[in-house]
């Protein structure tokens, strides 16, 4: 049973978590209109962010992990989710609009809960969790309707590809909470972020151009803002939240991040907002709320 402050202080790191993954599509955003290539942006996100977890985690001499299962579960958890996953995003991105591609990815709650559903026993699928999640996704789909009829048909194709993203992001947030429990978090976000880097990197370098990159100070700052927040401190309080709570409780940053990303680009960006962003909005904070109640 959680303390009154445990549970507190569980619910302060959700939000951070929530609120810094929501600000990274902006941010992302940004880096593009700099001049900064997606998969090399990426991949130099992870690489500065590996050098620094890396570095902590010789410093505090913290264990590998310790065995074939473990490494196993470790090395599945950086290709699914910092590898297959994010290329899979930055790849389609190019061609579907945002919000098409928050609405799909936002599925990634009912994929995890379907697969804890028969991994955990104490996670069973209930029909008010199954109704929160669709309500929740419902809500993402009604913020960013505006932009559906951007969707050009001829890249369906991209559509198609990016549903694989939510579904290994919850297969690898399933083998976190089920074979993770006693790999130290700093430790599962550098070998992570190191085998996202290698991914992302050998894709930028097969089909980017590197040298047109000049490292203005935007590129440089957006960089080091997504290294720094938006990967050693996100993945590091996920992981270590994981240890405490459910893999379908974490999947639901997948749901809330594209609110706070519409919010911010609102109160930052001067982006307009409309009927359909604060009804969206009340959706998902219903739908999340509906499903956290189990």
């Amino acid at each position: 049973m959680k303390s009154k402050d445990s549970k507190t202080g569980f619910y302060l790191l959700y939000a951070l978590i929530c609120l810094i993954w929501g600000s990274t599509w902006l941010v992302i955003h940004i880096g593009a209109k700099a001049g900064l290539h997606p998969f090399t942006g990426a991949a130099l996100r992870f690489f500065l962010a590996a050098i620094m977890i890396w570095g902590y985690a010789i410093y505090k001499k913290t264990p590998l992990p310790n065995n074939f299962r473990e490494w196993g579960a470790v090395i599945m958890i950086g290709t699914l989710s910092n590898g297959i996953s994010f290329g899979i995003v930055y790849k389609t991105s190019q061609y579907i609009p945002s919000g098409l591609a928050a609405v799909i990815f936002g599925t990634m709650p009912l994929w995890t809960a379907i697969i804890s559903h028969w991994v955990f026993t104490s996670q069973k699928l209930s029909p008010l969790r199954i109704f929160g999640i669709v309500l929740g996704i419902v809500g993402i789909a009604v913020i960013f309707y505006p932009q559906f009829n951007l969707v050009d048909s001829d890249h369906i194709w991209a559509m198609a590809i990016l549903i694989i993203s939510p579904v290994v992001s919850a297969i690898s947030t399933v083998i976190t909470k089920r074979s993770t429990q006693s790999v130290a978090p700093v430790m599962l976000n550098a070998i992570t972020t190191s085998i996202g880097c290698l991914i992302l990197g050998g894709i930028a370098f097969a089909s980017e151009p590197w040298n047109s990159v000049s490292f203005n100070i935007t590129q440089l700052w957006t960089i080091a803002y997504l290294a720094i927040l938006g990967t050693i401190v996100t993945f590091g309080i996920y992981f270590r939240l994981m240890k405490e709570t459910s893999a379908v409780t974490m999947s639901y940053v997948a749901i809330i991040t594209p609110v706070i990303a519409v919010l911010l680009g609102w109160i930052i960006s001067g982006e307009q907002t409309d009927y359909y962003t604060l009804a969206g909005s009340t959706l998902v904070l219903c739908g999340v709320g509906l499903s956290l109640r189990m």
